[in-house]
């Protein structure tokens, strides 16, 4: 029986030391590159305007009269895959050139290749991480303004509730991106939620001035 329950539980100790090690590797990449506080940077920037693009849209739909919750849907989600795949390509570029240079500087200043160390896998590493950040952060931030849409798609929400719904969505959200800005830069987090949520206000207002002058 104890023979058995061996055989039973040794896939799960390999697995367990397996992700030990993929956590202990992925800690010392973070070290090595500090590519966590590049990752911060592109999760604010590329949410902020996923966030606000979306929110554009939005206004745009209800100024027009066009407050069709397929429409702005399908509006809503091509522009955040537009802007996902336009995050994921600039990052994975930008920061493959950087992490590159960098390497073939440090290989010049001690005249030996780095090729296979544990500088260029972190370097890697890092570009992968940002890539996806950078993807990431604009389409679930406009999953998260375009949520109540999807609930009045299936007859949950009215169309104008689902449109009030998502401006308190965005407004919050907005304001959680400042407050996390205040908590990094070890501010006052809420006065940084409370300039995050004015940038907001600004661009809903002219947004809606727009959208207004042209219908």
């Amino acid at each position: 029986m104890a023979k058995m329950l061996r055989r039973v539980v040794r896939p799960f100790n390999v697995l367990i030391e397996r992700f030990r090690e993929l956590k202990d590797t992925i800690i010392l990449y973070l070290e090595v590159t500090r590519v966590s506080e590049i990752a911060r940077r592109y999760f604010v920037m590329n949410s902020l305007d996923g966030a606000l693009t979306m929110l554009g849209v939005s206004i745009g739909a209800f100024i027009g009269g066009h407050l069709d919750p397929h429409i702005v849907l399908s509006s809503g989600l091509s522009g955040a895959v537009a802007i996902g795949l336009s995050g994921v390509s600039g990052a994975f570029l930008t920061e493959y050139a950087e992490r590159k240079r960098e390497l073939k500087e440090m290989e010049k200043s001690i005249a030996k290749s780095l090729k296979g160390t544990v500088l260029e896998k972190s370097s890697y590493f890092a570009v992968f991480l940002s890539a996806t950040v950078d993807a990431l952060a604009p389409v679930l931030s406009s999953l998260l303004v375009l949520s109540p849409y999807m609930l009045a798609t299936y007859g949950f929400l009215s169309p104008y509730t689902a449109f009030m719904a998502s401006l308190g969505l965005t407004l919050i959200f907005i304001w959680f991106l400042g407050f996390f800005l205040g908590k990094i830069s070890k501010e006052n987090p809420f006065a940084y939620g409370v300039l995050m949520l004015i940038v907001g206000l600004v661009t809903a207002f002219i947004t809606y001035r727009l959208s207004s002058h042209i219908s």
